[in-house]
């Protein structure tokens, strides 16, 4: 395909750490396609000494440098040539810049990414081409993070936490691939770490009973797990819902519209009226519902003394209210495509978790069944 026509500008994008990072902004006339290239490079917002200075002259002539190369493959490419090598990109600055992405999403994938690069950076002190990456490398890595003592405690990380580290090297590989960088992609002939199956702790009726009768010192925490527990949404959505994503027609009653943290989709969930009493007096369109709520240590320990003040033994995090409705539809008798939808699920077989929780108490109550 031609790439007569095609612009490509070098511009910079602000991160929430302040600095700025340098990507090349892509047109595609042919294909009307917009994309971007990240660099791995970034500028020091307000330099405050020589060397900030120094730092930043440097990092703008190398992005210049990389800039004028890809217009001369561009005018390659017009006259019929092909560039001799691809764009020199390494892995470390790649990932990194990919995790800084993460941070406009959940904080718990950002935590994620940035906890898997501390340990791609152990496995690997040099910053090696994206285009040197092969099968023993991935597979190493692997390898590493199944065997080595990796956590605070110099032990092994857990099966969840290696798969999940692994994958951000896979989603990596992916989107180097798909941006052209690599020319094959080793990592399909990589295994994936298979995640092992965790227990899901849920809540009783009786025991959500105890967490509405009693208090909690902050009713934000509250109020936010009981209408995730009345409502299946997850607490990043819970954390960043506005007053003006809930909405009332005479026709369907109370219901919010709403953009999926996660997975960026858009919901409509309708809620009942106890749902929407845990929410407040409306202030403006523009504010957070449950404004000042955010994911921290702090709030997580107010959740569980709450808990434990109501009398409950159980291991209870914010993502236990969004378990704890799964369960509740399902044991009402609601079909799982049902859930799965009100749940904002994109498949059915990731609701089917639930469902085996479910079967699991069946057989626990039966067994409860005394002998006669």
């Amino acid at each position: 395909m031609s790439n007569r026509g095609t612009t490509i500008h070098l511009k910079t994008k602000k991160l929430k750490s302040g600095k700025l990072s340098y990507y090349l902004h892509i047109y595609h006339p042919l294909t009307r396609k917009r994309h971007k290239e990240y660099l791995g490079l970034y500028l020091i917002p307000k330099p405050k000494n020589q060397f900030d200075r120094n730092h930043n002259q440097e990092t703008k002539k190398l992005a210049e440098s990389i800039h004028a190369k890809r217009l001369l493959e561009i005018q390659n490419g017009n006259h019929g040539f092909k560039p001799k090598e691809k764009r020199i990109v390494t892995l470390l600055s790649y990932y990194a810049d990919l995790a800084e992405k993460k941070k406009d999403s959940s904080q718990t994938s950002y935590s994620n990414w940035i906890s898997s690069l501390k340990h791609l950076r152990r496995f690997t002190t040099i910053d090696i081409k994206l285009t040197e990456i092969d099968f023993n490398f991935l597979n190493g890595y692997k390898e590493f993070l199944l065997n080595e003592n990796l956590t605070k405690s110099n032990t092994k990380l857990s099966q969840n936490s290696a798969s999940t580290y692994f994958n951000k090297l896979v989603a990596t590989m992916n989107e180097a691939f798909n941006n052209g960088l690599i020319e094959h992609n080793p990592i399909q002939r990589v295994k994936k770490i298979r995640p092992a199956e965790v227990v899901r702790e849920f809540l009783t009726e009786e025991e959500i009973q105890k967490l509405f009768n009693t208090p909690c010192k902050a009713i934000r925490i509250k109020n936010s797990f009981l209408f995730g527990v009345l409502t299946g949404l997850r607490f990043s959505d819970i954390e960043h819902l506005l007053w003006k994503d809930v909405q009332f027609t005479e026709d369907q009653g109370w219901f919010i519209r709403f953009r999926q943290q996660k997975t960026k989709g858009i919901e409509t969930l309708h809620i009942n009226e106890q749902a929407k009493e845990l929410l407040g007096d409306k202030t403006e369109d523009h504010r957070r519902v449950f404004e000042g709520l955010k994911y921290s240590a702090h709030n997580n320990n107010l959740l569980l003394n709450w808990t434990m003040e109501a009398g409950i033994t159980k291991h209870i995090t914010f993502h236990t209210s969004r378990h704890t409705h799964a369960c509740l539809l399902l044991a009402k008798g609601v079909d799982i495509y049902t859930v799965s939808k009100i749940l904002g699920h994109r498949e059915v077989k990731t609701t089917q978790i639930y469902a085996k929780v479910i079967d699991q108490n069946k057989i626990k109550a039966i067994g409860m069944i005394p002998s006669f």
